[in-house]
């Protein structure tokens, strides 16, 4: 698989250090706005660049905030590229419409990381959904909890 980094703060190069361990990913962009030349190979200012790109897969945001954030998403969901973010601010504002736009364009908008990152109970939700009703969850979801 092949994906795109957005932003190469803290979270943009904590993602690229995981990726660099993985055999079967590989980083082929980097959205920096600034003038971070770590990796100039792979560096673009440029996001039409990566939304061009037949060959990225998936798109993953580390901008965190609003704006550019919502559009650059959005338009790789239309573009039917996967996401994958832990913009809490993203996910809470805009759900529902990232959530639509990406079962329109059948890809995937993944952000479990976005709300009890070392818990994965929205993908346990997701297979308990196929074989029972769920009615109603409660919780306290904050990064505090995870350690509780």
């Amino acid at each position: 698989m092949k994906i795109a980094i957005l932003g190469f703060g803290t979270v943009g190069k904590g993602v690229l250090a995981c990726v660099e361990e993985l055999n079967d990913i590989e980083v082929v962009k980097i959205l920096d706005r600034k003038t971070n030349r770590e990796y100039p190979e792979l560096m673009t200012n440029d996001y039409q660049a990566i939304i061009d790109d037949q060959s990225i897969d998936a798109v993953v945001e580390c901008l965190g905030g609003l704006h550019p954030a919502y559009e650059y998403v959005s338009q790789a969901l239309q573009v039917h590229k996967h996401v994958v973010t832990s913009n809490k601010a993203l996910v809470s504002a805009y759900y529902q419409d990232l959530i639509s736009n990406a079962y329109q364009n059948k890809v995937q908008f993944s952000f479990t990381s976005a709300a009890g990152g070392a818990i994965p109970w929205l993908s346990s939700l997701k297979r308990a959904k196929r074989s029972d009703e769920i009615q109603s969850v409660r919780g306290i979801v904050n990064g505090t909890s995870n350690y509780i």
